[in-house]
């Protein structure tokens, strides 16, 4: 369709405000491919670090698929385990993965948009 047929549908209200600001992270993966997004992933934990503003989360990994080595995994989880300690992969599989965030380089320039649309 041309832009002059693509007729708008429906006009709502929309406010702006700083008034979340604080409380927004927006997690963005460069280093991933494309076609393996983690939408639908399912999130094992997350941790925040609010004097730094880092921010890390625990997503699981699919340890029952065929491109998953159940050797690796047993090994990974062993060489995580000191002497004593509490084991980090309870299930003694590699079934979960650490994703931190990084503010090295990061600017307040508020180039980013959050929106909520809520029926009613």
């Amino acid at each position: 369709a041309t832009h002059m047929e693509d007729q708008i549908v429906h006009e709502i209200p929309v406010y702006l405000s700083q008034g979340l600001a604080d409380n927004l992270f927006l997690f963005q993966y460069p280093l991933r491919p494309a076609h393996t997004p983690y939408d639908g992933s399912n999130v094992m934990g997350a941790r925040i670090k609010p004097e730094c503003g880092q921010v890390e989360l625990d997503v699981a990994i699919e340890t029952r698929g065929p491109h998953y080595s159940r050797s690796k995994g047993e090994q990974y989880a062993r060489g995580t385990e000191g002497e004593g300690s509490t084991p980090y992969f309870k299930s003694g599989l590699m079934d979960k993965q650490t994703l931190t965030s990084d503010t090295r380089n990061h600017k307040r320039d508020y180039r980013y948009v959050a929106g909520v649309l809520k029926d009613g």
